[in-house]
């Protein structure tokens, strides 16, 4: 119930009528959940701000070039402005990798490339092994590398 009052310039005194109103029910969102077309992987402590991730690869097997093209051109749901992840960005994915899911078991590209190498970029190994988790540099023309988009919402 709520009213509202008031008092003008000429020190009038206004009152409204009482009024009753519901509010929507606040969803708290967590990482894993499908939202505008991708998956959260990192979430802000309000609990409506973060970081989504295609819900799959967007193609396989292309160079660094392609894969930050296709990225910029991808759009679910009516939602663009996706872009290919950072190195950080893509360490804090591997990270929530299980909660995401579908992850090929083969290295992914960032769009962090290597100081004054213009021909290396960085790329996190989603497999197995030794090597799982890790940053290694890859040449830019190399077509082995998976990738996903991320986006801010």
């Amino acid at each position: 119930m709520v009213k509202a009052y008031a008092i003008n310039d000429d020190d009038k005194f206004f009152k409204s009528d009482e009024m009753n109103f519901t509010t929507d029910e606040i969803i708290r969102l967590k990482v894993g959940d499908s939202f505008e077309g991708g998956i959260i992987y990192e979430i802000d402590n309000s609990g409506i701000h973060g970081l989504l991730v295609s819900s799959a690869d967007v193609t396989q097997g292309t160079n660094w070039q392609t894969a930050i093209d296709k990225c910029k051109d991808y759009t679910r749901q009516g939602n663009g402005q996706w872009r290919l992840p950072s190195k950080g960005d893509l360490e804090k994915l591997y990270a929530q990798k299980d909660n995401i899911g579908g992850f090929a078991g083969t290295p992914y590209w960032s769009s962090s490339i290597e100081g004054a190498n213009n021909s290396l970029a960085f790329g996190v190994y989603f497999g197995g092994g030794t090597n799982a988790g890790k940053t290694f540099r890859y040449t830019k023309t190399d077509v082995f590398l998976n990738y996903r988009a991320i986006r801010d919402f």
